[in-house]
């Protein structure tokens, strides 16, 4: 789920369209995230990631912020 405010400044939310992980593994993970959010053209505005406290999902998080760092948004 994408939460987002318009231009005209309202609140809106929207349904990614994820697809199936092949594993379950952080990296499998952030493979088909990286290519949704390259397919909504939406990478560099991604501000939040919320998760349950699983280990993956932290190491989920540390490759998103990798990512950034190698393109220069953190």
């Amino acid at each position: 789920m994408a939460h987002f405010t318009s231009h005209d400044q309202k609140n809106q939310k929207a349904l990614l369209a994820l697809k199936q992980v092949a594993g379950h593994g952080s990296d499998d993970q952030f493979v088909i995230l990286l290519l949704v959010l390259e397919d909504y053209g939406i990478v560099q505005k991604l501000r939040a990631i919320i998760a349950d406290n699983a280990p993956v999902n932290n190491v989920l998080c540390r490759l998103v912020e990798a990512h950034w760092a190698e393109l220069g948004l953190i």
